[in-house]
């Protein structure tokens, strides 16, 4: 982690150990599955820029990674969340292979994965949530998703307006909060408890009460889980930075209309949230993308 420190605008999006026989899965937004051996990286010194993918991999056009385990893929299951509101299980260990490139998910044409989530073990009390663009939210049991070939699409667990989309997914605790953030600078809280869990593939509920006049955002621009005070940054389109900490975010009902936390003039909107250099020393040693 240290070593990423001398590196301007690198951040880290998860650190661990590893060792030179070891083997790394990497997940991409086409779907691919990459099989990385670790002694195939070039060895660099601690201040030396970081090698490409691209340098690894001959990656598609746009293709960016998701996800890198490092985990025993003999145990456990990979869930794959995608824009249009699929989620796929599968066996870990249908990624063990000796091909460098493989198809990890069937994608329907148009559609595109959001994140890939590798589970050790799940249990009857898992659930997942999955958030929009367009301020609904539903959360339904982990184990009402099949578990499926590696070839499959996943199953359909979520009912979509026209133009919507999912831009968060994953297994969530009863613990924590759900921090939105929108477009024009807007954010809350509310509890994970606050959103009950239903059935698979219902219409959800609603997470962020947008004004008719759009003046609290027009669209979800990120989403977090957070369970510890963590500093975060807004990021707008133009680069502009607005750092803050989740404890300035107040608490809501899930349908809340938030509260301002970025000044936004014209169009120059918020594009993503992410942790600041503090934050992420702390938070990205084995945390999964």
């Amino acid at each position: 982690l240290a070593a990423a420190d001398f590196i301007a605008k690198e951040q880290p999006i998860r650190t661990f150990d590893t060792s030179t026989d070891g083997v790394l899965r990497l997940f991409t937004s086409h779907g691919a599955c990459l099989t990385l051996r670790v002694e195939d990286i070039p060895e660099t010194k601690p201040q030396a820029k970081p090698t490409n993918l691209s340098a690894v991999f001959e990656l598609e056009q746009d293709e960016k990674l998701l996800a890198i385990c490092d985990e025993d893929f003999s145990v456990g299951k990979v869930f794959f969340y995608t824009r249009g509101g699929l989620v796929k299980c599968t066996e870990a260990s249908e990624y063990i292979t000796k091909m460098k490139r493989i198809a990890a998910v069937n994608l329907k044409e148009g559609d595109g994965l959001v994140r890939v989530e590798y589970m050790r073990e799940t249990t009857a009390d898992s659930s997942i949530l999955l958030v929009t663009e367009g301020g609904m939210s539903i959360r339904f049991a982990s184990d009402t998703v099949p578990v499926t070939g590696r070839a499959s699409a996943g199953v359909k667990c979520i009912k979509l307006d026209d133009g919507d989309g999912v831009i968060f997914a994953g297994h969530v605790p009863e613990e924590g909060e759900l921090l939105v953030a929108t477009d024009r600078g807007y954010m809350k809280r509310s509890f994970i408890f606050d959103h009950e869990i239903q059935g698979r593939n219902g219409k959800g509920l609603q997470c962020f009460g947008f004004k008719k006049n759009g003046s609290n955002g027009t669209r979800i621009a990120a989403v977090m889980h957070v369970t510890d005070p963590l500093d975060l940054a807004a990021v707008q389109k133009d680069g502009t930075q607005t750092v803050f900490n989740t404890e300035e975010v107040r608490i809501e009902p899930r349908a809340g209309r938030g509260q301002p936390m970025v000044m936004v003039l014209m169009d120059n909107t918020v594009a993503e949230l992410k942790k600041t250099d503090s934050s992420a020393k702390n938070n990205a040693e084995k945390n999964p993308i």
